[in-house]
């Protein structure tokens, strides 16, 4: 006996030996390339400085994961993979001087307002996200305790994926009471969303949501016989932090609520989560209305929401215009944007046939035994009522309702591909799907790196700028915003109209440098710009604040 224990140990060790192998060569593979690549952001982005070497690194990862699946033993191996596929998302923000997504400025100038004044400032027009300071707040704690400066703005980041990644890995390892399943599936999550997903309201947002949607699942599903009231105050917590943050995902919040309440009402008819629900819309509706009629921007932008009902057609214009650029694959960028959206496009059509995979199989069961699959009821409820719900409640939301739909609904598809996997076929198209995307995933979220406004690109692979060019001179409405709060001389900056330009014959804008940059980078051609001589000696730029960000700011009309 002790014989034939010590045999089958040893065969272990043999077997687990090529595992091993694989995940070393692979970490002195990238560090190699950390080392001696040029590391640096060419015109595909910076997946070029990634090198054979680091390419290489990444298949020898791919092949422990799924090798490692194949034994409940070697499980280990498969989950150390995901962790350094988790990883390389974030090696390449040393490429580049950071932080590269814009927005993010914007967002630390609010942080930088509320540690000097100690209040938010809801009454300036041109500070919409102020209304919905929550990150901000959370980013002012963090920059006390920190001393970090700018570079606060990575921790969210960093935070989403170390948060989420695990929480998905725990739902469906839940709902699917199968390891490999659940692995293969917290996989296709990492890889079926490119980009860095910056320090903003709804990754904030998002990441708290998906907080909230575990729980639920927890207590109401899967049933874990939960203190009901240790997590129906974290649940209200989240509910009136998620108000304050991020209206479209506060919204995705209470539909994901009502549909969870229909749930326990009619098909599981549990009386204390139906209190817990109701308690839960309760203070959301009496948090959102006074939150959102608190301030009278809010109710401005209130009231756009409900206008867009009628323009949801003509905010899709820029979304058309920008396909058809990507399309054309006139430049680099442009070809890396087509690759996006063939990409998107493609994850969606899986996520498509694993959910008529789970649906066929699940009316098969119906017919034949009579039983009702609750979870497939609830997320079908779920994906159906997010994706006509919400457009009507928020309209186009600036052209970009559909992607805020699929990076919402991208759980739910997850869930159905992960049950798909029962199916033998499915399983092994997903496994060389997996290892075929995985590598597209990093192209999509490096191609682009340096010059992506909005870093999803989300469906269509194209949300740049919603400006329709047509005049000599260029627009961002918002651009001394942005001037006033990385100069940090907020008193000094004066409203647009103040420039005196009441006269000019041509529509006198101002405008980023990298939004210049940004359109040629587009279609490669230069912009018909005719320069503005310097009236005044004033200038306001970001050079000498952020010397070490790529990115400027200058306004080309001086205040």
């Amino acid at each position: 006996m002790k014989t034939t224990t010590k045999a089958v140990s040893t065969s272990f060790r043999i077997d687990t030996i090529p595992l091993k192998l694989f995940i070393i060569i692979a970490i002195i593979l990238i560090n190699y390339t950390l080392l001696t690549g040029e590391l640096e952001i060419g015109e595909y982005g910076a997946i070029y400085s990634y090198g054979i070497a680091g390419l290489f690194s990444i298949t020898l990862i791919l092949l422990a994961i799924f090798i490692g699946l194949q034994n409940r033993k070697t499980y280990k191996y498969a989950y150390i993979g995901i962790c350094y596929l988790v990883l390389i998302f974030f090696i390449p923000q040393i490429f580049a001087k950071l932080p590269i997504f814009p927005f993010v400025y914007r967002i630390y100038g609010h942080i930088d307002y509320i540690i000097h004044t100690g209040h938010i400032n809801p009454e300036n027009l041109g500070l919409g996200y102020q209304t919905w300071p929550g990150a901000m707040f959370l980013g002012a704690v963090l920059e006390i305790v920190t001393k970090l400066g700018v570079y606060i703005l990575l921790t969210l980041p960093v935070l989403r994926y170390l948060i989420i990644v695990p929480l998905i890995y725990l739902l469906i390892r839940g709902l699917t009471n199968n390891t490999s399943h659940a692995i293969l599936g917290t996989m296709f999550f990492i890889i079926s969303f490119y980009g860095f997903n910056w320090f903003a309201p709804g990754g904030l947002a998002f990441l708290i949501e998906m907080i909230g949607i575990y729980i639920l699942f927890r207590i109401c599903y899967l049933k874990k016989n939960e203190n009901f009231l240790k997590f129906g105050v974290i649940l209200m917590l989240l509910t009136g932090i998620l108000v304050f943050t991020h209206f479209l995902t506060s919204i995705f919040w209470m539909v994901t609520i009502i549909d969870f309440l229909i749930l326990s009402m009619f098909i599981i008819k549990n009386k204390r989560f139906q209190e817990i629900s109701v308690l839960l819309l309760l203070l959301f509706v009496i948090f959102q209305f006074y939150w959102l009629f608190g301030h009278m921007y809010s109710i401005n932008l209130f009231k756009q929401r409900l206008n867009d009902l009628i323009c949801l057609l003509k905010a899709t214009e820029s979304v058309e215009k920008w396909t058809a650029v990507a399309q054309s694959g006139v430049t680099p960028h442009a070809k890396v944007l087509g690759l996006k959206m063939y990409f998107m496009y493609s994850i969606i059509g899986i996520s498509l046939v694993g959910m008529l995979i789970v649906l066929a199989e699940s009316l098969k069961r119906f017919f034949k035994t009579g039983k009702v699959d609750i979870l497939v009821i609830l997320l079908l409820l779920l994906f159906v009522s997010y994706s006509l719900a919400v457009p009507a409640i928020v309209g186009a939301y600036s052209g970009e309702i559909a992607a805020r739909l699929f990076g919402v609904i991208r759980y739910i598809l997850v869930i159905f591909v992960t049950l798909a996997l029962k199916n033998a076929k499915f399983r092994r198209a997903l496994i060389v799907t997996l290892f075929v995307f995985s590598y597209l995933s990093i192209l999509c979220t490096y191609g682009n790196m340096t010059y992506d406004y909005v870093e999803p690109n989300e469906v269509t692979g194209i949300f740049y700028t919603s400006a329709n060019i047509q005049s000599k001179f260029y627009t961002i409405p918002d651009a001394l915003w942005d001037i006033k709060y990385l100069t940090k001389k907020w008193q000094y900056i004066l409203p647009i109209g103040s420039l005196n330009l009441e006269n000019a014959k041509d529509n006198i804008i101002i405008l980023s440098s990298r939004r210049i940059e940004g359109n040629k980078f587009f279609t490669g051609k230069d912009l018909n710009i005719i320069d503005i001589k310097i009236k005044s000696s004033k200038i306001y730029c970001s050079d000498n604040y952020y010397m070490n960000v790529p990115s400027k700011f200058e306004i080309y009309y001086g205040g």
